[in-house]
């Protein structure tokens, strides 16, 4: 039994009402695979033809495994865009990234992009220098190792250009967090969902294949209208690392529906499909099926049994007339070969010989006299 004391007994009420409420948002949402708006290896990109609904611009490198946005060469810039626009309001991004160099610093980084205007190569980590929507930034390039790198959610009207990511532009920046994601074991794999007005970028350590993802940022009341384009770029300047895209995939968010309950019809599906096994056994082997009895739960169901014994019946009627049927083409064949060979016989025997009516095993001793010589 609940009980409730002093002024607490108001809030617990309220809370008992909105459990329930609470506990069906929690539901997580329905995903949809979009596969216009995604890649992966292998055969990421066809010969001749780059990756399908996707461009590629500046140094980028397209490769069977993975998208090399900028090689570790010096002054780089590269950036992959979707020719397909985001037409949902919500979605999720799967990416898997490497970046992997010699030295103890990297520079400059990479980024991720959803922006209302496809863009190119540009300024910022291989991206534009304004843009209207968010790109989240992989950056390498700090000056202090302390700092370095360091991930950062940046939002942006279009208006505002930001060339240097320094004190100017720190009302952009709607979270950050510091993870070594340079020269991992494994790929890092980068989870960014839009879910109900909310951004969250989550990462992997990279140390083991199958690490669980860690929250990185994690946003509210942001407004992301439909209609962008999903882009990814990188740059290097007087140090360089190999900025790899291994997979992009993209899906769609919807709210999760009510559960539907099982249809009757399904249930006639099955009755008829354990039927149709009963009547395939007793064709492969007659008296040694496996006898499968459905628990009949309705008048539909009593006429189809009748339905399927009376077909049953009939092909086991079947299977005899034919077997029937082959036993007597069988003693037909075995009378023919028996008067072929009584022929022979009769054309063989020579002058003189026993001719008797029957066997000698089988006739009485008093008929013997009946076989003579001629």
């Amino acid at each position: 039994m609940l009980r409730v004391f002093g002024p607490d007994r108001l809030l617990c009420l309220l809370f008992l009402l909105l459990a329930p409420h609470s506990a069906e948002g929690d539901r997580p949402p329905w995903r949809r695979f979009e596969y216009k708006l995604s890649f992966k290896g292998p055969r990421l990109a066809l010969p001749g033809a780059g990756i399908p609904f996707w461009s590629h611009h500046g140094d980028t490198i397209l490769g069977l495994e993975e998208v090399r946005l900028v090689p570790s060469m010096r002054n780089q810039k590269g950036a992959v865009w979707s020719e397909t626009s985001v037409l949902f309001p919500a979605w999720e991004v799967e990416m898997q990234m490497r970046v992997t160099g010699p030295g103890h610093r990297g520079a400059q980084g990479m980024a991720v992009w959803y922006t209302q205007n496809r863009g190119q190569v540009g300024s910022v980590f291989g991206g534009l220098a304004s843009w209207d929507g968010i790109g989240i930034f992989f950056d390498s390039s700090a000056e202090d190792t302390q700092d370095s790198p360091v991930i950062r959610v940046v939002a942006s009207d279009g208006y505002v250009p930001s060339e240097q990511l320094g004190d100017g532009a720190n009302h952009q920046v709607l979270g950050s967090c510091h993870r070594d994601f340079r020269n991992r074991p494994y790929p890092i794999r980068t989870r960014i969902t839009f879910w109900r007005q909310r951004l969250r970028v989550s990462l992997s350590t990279g140390l083991t294949p199958s690490d669980p993802d860690e929250v990185c940022v994690d946003v509210g009341s942001v407004l992301l209208a439909p209609g962008g384009f999903f882009g990814v770029s990188a740059a290097t300047s007087t140090l360089a690392d190999d900025h790899d895209v291994l997979s992009f995939l993209t899906f769609s968010l919807n709210e999760p529906g009510p559960e539907v309950p099982p249809q009757p019809f399904l249930e006639m599906e099955q009755l008829r499909l354990a039927r149709q096994l009963e009547g395939l056994q007793a064709k492969l082997a007659l008296g040694s099926r496996v006898v499968i009895i459905p628990q009949p739960n309705s008048k539909a169901q009593e006429e189809g049994e009748r339905f399927f014994d009376l077909e049953e019946t009939l092909g086991r009627h079947n299977k005899i007339l034919q077997d029937l049927q082959a036993l007597s083409e069988q003693l037909a064949q075995a009378e023919m070969q028996w008067k072929k060979q009584l022929g022979f016989l009769g054309q063989a025997r020579p002058e003189g010989a026993w001719q008797c009516s029957c066997s000698h095993g089988l006739r009485s001793p008093d008929l013997l006299p009946a076989c003579g010589h001629r």
